[in-house]
């Protein structure tokens, strides 16, 4: 890899996405530049159900940021966190200025703050504006998204024109926001983009997106007929899902209870930066809805994606302090499953319909949700008034990669002009000849700690993966050269592990230490030489014998003996 870095010409641009092209999320794209790293994004990927004690996945940068300071800058779209939620463990590890608009700029504040990482590198850029950037010149251009703030980059070096979409869409009436405008899409079409690197998201959707003002009457009409109490999910992180729903609440005469820290954050940021506006008596606290008729509440609640660990599934699971699921309850899902969350949301349907509660979701009602990601025809758009000379699609898997890439097809400059990469892949960019993959760098993964936020390395995740999959036996003992026999009898610890039937765990566990204790005896007077590497490797080989013969397969072993 570093033999690569090192063949790469200094004065091309060079574009690797370490993370993105081959799933949702995880989204940071290098540019590299003069030996120089500017990285556009740094988010983080959510884990699977069976990745234990995991709260987050991010790109492993060690293998390839072997120098002391690689990162010159951190240049941030907008504040998701699939784009954002990885660069305060770079930062502490890398640190480097962190450009971001307003809305971002805040949300990572918190984010070193809580760190307890300075945050005199980060800086504030207006969207419209240009940020210096070393060598670059980034121009933070306004589209849509479900976020405030969100913004294109336009990157400008020498010969090289860039134009990086971020998450966006063509919204014709957005909520809190003007519209994409696409006058200035032609503008810097004008200018001259070699490279479209383009949200691939909802490429295989045809058409215009739908607006975030279209979801407003739908969730109008629903709230108006509720007859007892709304408790209504959505992403936390959506501010202008929230602004409907409170403006909703308002022209209503509804009062908004919150449950969930992420959008009574959010909620709370959009206030005080002036994106949102709302009586304070709107709001009523968790602990007061009792004094509030059943039709005249909606609890805005977190868990749209059946998080374990979200407001909504604490309720459902009868575990919340303050709230439970009353019988003719409404729980409405404002959102779309992210994929691989699917398992997750229908149980939590299943539980709150066991419970009395009437659950309308997306899938009842297609209208009471819109994506903040741009369909094929927003994608068309961009081509149109950008007329770039390549077209590179990013963001997803490699399935929602290819249908963006298709896209191309419809345009005669970009069918010959197309490229589909993967993480890792090295784009070397040109304004005289086509881009192409010219390497391979092997880009691992971090897994974050649920408990600690401390990074696990590979083979921590992986072990706490097999345990909780297959369970473990640890061992221990104190066993004399000199005496060949025990001087503490081994004893033997189960974990997750099913015993013998008709044996108690406490009683498998004696059983075992006393065979142990037995077998290594009689191998030791056998021997001349013992060492603790032996009697390891003995006590490993009899008891993945034993586990064979008792429950038929080998759950993990840790061995912890002693040898005097």
């Amino acid at each position: 890899m570093v033999n690569l870095l090192r063949k790469l010409d200094p004065n091309k641009m060079h574009v690797v996405p370490f993370g993105g092209c081959s799933e949702f999320g995880m989204n940071a794209t290098a540019y590299l530049y003069q030996r120089k790293l500017y990285l556009v994004d740094a988010g983080i990927l959510f884990p699977d159900p069976q990745m234990l004690g995991v709260s987050s996945i991010l790109p492993d940068f060690g293998k390839l940021f072997r120098s002391r300071k690689p990162v010159a800058a951190y240049i941030i779209t907008h504040g998701h966190e699939d784009h954002i939620g990885a660069v305060p463990y770079l930062y502490e590890r890398w640190p480097a200025p962190v450009y971001a608009t307003p809305w971002t700029y805040e949300l990572l504040k918190r984010k070193f703050e809580e760190l307890r990482l300075p945050f005199d590198d980060l800086h504030m850029v207006k969207v419209g504006s240009t940020a210096k950037v070393g060598p670059l010149k980034v121009e933070y251009i306004h589209v849509n998204h479900s976020i405030p703030d969100a913004a294109s980059l336009y990157i400008t070096v020498k010969n090289h024109k860039i134009f990086h979409t971020g998450d966006f869409k063509i919204d014709p009436t957005p909520v809190g926001c003007p519209p994409v405008s696409l006058d200035k899409l032609k503008e810097v079409g004008k200018k001259g983009v070699d490279l479209l690197i383009a949200d691939s998201t909802n490429a295989h959707k045809s058409g215009p997106s739908p607006s975030e003002m279209s979801v407003k009457e739908p969730l109008a009409d629903i709230l108006r007929g509720a007859k007892g109490r709304v408790l209504l999910t959505t992403f936390a992180s959506n501010l202008w899902r929230l602004k409907v729903i409170a403006d909703l609440c308002a022209e209503l005469g509804k009062k908004l209870a919150i449950a969930g820290r992420g959008m009574a954050n959010c909620l709370e940021l959009g206030k005080q930066l002036g994106y949102i506006h709302f009586q304070d008596d709107l709001i009523v606290p968790l602990d007061r809805i009792k004094s509030v008729p059943n039709h005249k509440l909606v609890i805005l609640i977190s868990g749209s994606q059946g998080e374990d660990r979200s407001a909504l599934t604490r309720v459902a699971r009868g575990q919340h302090r303050q709230l439970k699921i009353n019988e003719g309850d409404l729980v409405l899902f404002s959102s779309r499953a992210i994929p691989g969350n699917e398992k997750s949301i229908f149980m939590l349907y299943d539980i709150l319909k066991k419970q009395g509660a009437r659950v309308i979701s997306a899938a009842d009602r297609p209208d009471i949700h819109v994506s903040g990601h741009a369909y094929g025809g927003d994608l068309e758009a961009f081509i149109k008034c950008l007329k770039p000379r390549h077209y590179l699609p990013v963001h997803g898997t490699f399935s929602h990669l290819q249908s963006n890439w298709k896209i191309g097809e419809g345009f005669q400059d970009l069918k010959h002009s197309r490229t589909l990469i993967q993480n890792g892949d090295v784009l070397t960019v040109s304004s005289t000849e086509c881009p192409k993959v010219v390497g391979n760098m092997d880009i691992g993964t971090t897994y974050i700690d649920r408990n600690s936020l401390l990074p696990l390395d590979v083979e921590v995740a992986s072990e706490r993966h097999r345990v909780g999959e297959i369970g473990a036996l640890i061992i221990s003992g104190a066993y004399s050269i000199k005496h060949r026999s025990f001087k503490q009898s081994p004893r033997v610890q189960v974990v997750g592990v099913a015993g013998p039937i008709g044996l108690k765990v406490n009683e498998w566990q004696d059983e075992m230490g006393y065979w142990l204790e037995e077998k290594i005896e009689q191998w030791s007077e056998k021997l001349r030489h013992i060492d603790e590497r032996l009697l390891e490797k003995r006590i490993r080989q009899l008891m993945q014998q034993y586990c064979m013969t008792t429950v038929g397969y080998k759950p993990d072993l840790f061995i912890h003996s002693c040898v005097v």
